[in-house]
């Protein structure tokens, strides 16, 4: 009997992986996960995941498969949030012509922002992504 080699996942996979295993002389031990809210946590961990694999690529031919990979959890989210992707690249595409895009690579430094002012408003309300130094 051959020895047999353990590997422990405990993460989100794609539906053919068992397929794929056994084609490979491996048996996954798997569940489904029927909870929505722990499918969606799962989901997330694998785009973090899938966003630092695209990080830590060197060739332009894994950085496209990763790529690839991102793209298929982003299409995952979309539907357990049941959100249409034709209405995410339309939201996307309004955006470009009222934001801009990042083609520019413009790089924020701070923000003088009049007290009081729309601009203040909105980013005091955001303080965890902009920070405000004390004024002295």
């Amino acid at each position: 009997m051959a020895k047999l080699n353990h590997y422990v996942f405990n993460k989100l996979v794609r539906d053919k992986t068992v397929e794929r295993l056994l084609k490979k002389d491996a048996t996954l031990h798997y569940t489904f996960l029927t909870d929505d809210a722990l499918f969606i946590e799962e989901l997330f961990k694998k785009l973090n995941e899938e966003a630092e694999e695209v990080k830590n690529c060197r060739l332009r031919e894994e950085r496209i498969d990763e790529l690839a990979d991102l793209l298929e959890v982003f299409y995952g989210l979309c539907s357990a949030f049941k959100i249409n992707i034709q209405d995410v690249e339309k939201l996307r595409e309004q955006k470009i012509i009222t934001r801009g895009s990042f083609e520019k690579r413009i790089f924020a430094i701070t923000c003088d922002a009049k007290e009081g002012g729309e601009a203040d408003q909105y980013l005091s309300k955001n303080k965890a992504r902009y920070q405000s130094p004390e004024n002295n």
